[in-house]
């Protein structure tokens, strides 16, 4: 997931966990217990490409799980729940690509993706709740080809973080869902770049990890800034990765049961790739608030190839990564 929550935790911690394959292939899951891995089921059960799958976990269990499926040559997004013991029917929510779904603490289902017009980028949103999908919105319009990489995090209904790249700016974007409107975009603080990832705590601040090139180098790096509520984005941004002469792409944040954050991401050198592991906290003292507290670099797996990898954490503390490598999904 590009974006996780604060229930992507969840999944583990009641043994449920979908094993996503990647572009050209079927979108298939796999269910774990405490002991092992279940048969892998596939999700898309189509003649057409799929990829780009995410997953969500909502509080009671079920997993939610969207993806894009060409139908005859045009993208659309697609969705399954796992709700009690079976899979839904698929659903086609509409024309688009590069999809992101969260669940929110009331179990409303929120999904956003990119959508071509020609002449213009929609980035659009529907969410799901006991009555079905709601209409489709136009959260954010654009230019043709400006906007790329929607995350959505979400605690409400009335309570939904929608970020992206404006790739004419290079910007880092924001917008909140409040009482059925969206507000006007913002930067995200000083966040330009690109790869965006966002989680929320409990109380309701907002997470941001991107990946970008500091000012007078040619590789990335990873970096954080945080949104407190009510209030505006940090002042300072967190160089999370710093590591000279090395690539740090592809950012994954989650927030804990204790509201600690986990972030992984990639690199790459010419010798090696390998998933690096970061734990943050908040500082307690509230004249530090403009920055996260990393703890030690943690290497998870040095290999010829580690790539796009994403986190979750049990309600135990566990740590579990998945990452693609050399020969596929990885864990």
């Amino acid at each position: 997931m590009r974006s996780s929550h604060p229930f992507s935790f969840l999944a583990l911690g009641i043994g449920l966990l979908a094993l996503l394959i990647g572009a050209w292939e079927p979108i298939t899951a796999s269910r774990s217990t405490p002991q092992q891995w279940g048969a892998i089921y596939n999700l898309s059960d189509s003649n057409a490409p799929s990829s780009a799958p995410q997953i969500a976990a909502a509080p009671n269990g079920d997993a939610h799980v969207v993806w894009e499926e060409r139908v005859d040559g045009t993208p659309h997004v697609f969705y399954r729940c796992k709700c009690g013991e079976n899979w839904s029917a698929v659903e086609d929510l509409g024309e688009g690509e590069q999809p992101d779904i969260a669940v929110s603490e009331d179990g409303i289902v929120h999904v956003v993706w990119v959508n071509e017009g020609g002449s213009f980028s929609l980035i659009q949103y529907r969410r799901r709740d006991a009555d079905g999908w709601s209409d489709l919105e136009s959260a954010v319009p654009g230019i043709a080809g400006s906007l790329a990489s929607p995350v959505v995090a979400a605690r409400s209904a009335d309570e939904v973080h929608l970020l992206w790249t404006d790739l004419t700016s290079g910007r880092i974007r924001h917008t909140t869902r409040q009482s059925g409107n969206w507000t006007s975009p913002e930067n995200a603080g000083s966040a330009t770049g690109r790869e965006p990832a966002a989680a929320l705590q409990s109380d309701g601040v907002l997470h941001l990890v991107w990946s970008a090139r500091p000012s007078g180098e040619s590789n990335f790096d990873v970096f954080h800034i945080w949104k407190g509520v009510g209030t505006g984005w940090g002042f300072i941004r967190t160089n999370l990765s710093q590591r000279q002469g090395i690539d740090s792409r592809a950012p994954a944040i989650v927030v804990d049961a204790n509201d600690f954050v986990h972030v992984v991401w990639q690199e790459a050198s010419p010798e090696f790739s390998t998933i690096v592991y970061v734990r943050g906290a908040l500082p307690s003292s509230p004249g530090f608030l403009d920055r996260l507290v990393p703890g030690s670099l943690y290497e998870v797996t040095r290999r010829p190839v580690a790539l796009q990898p994403d986190i979750a954490v049990d309600v135990t503390g566990g740590r579990h990564v998945v990452f693609k490598g050399p020969y596929g999904i990885e864990y």
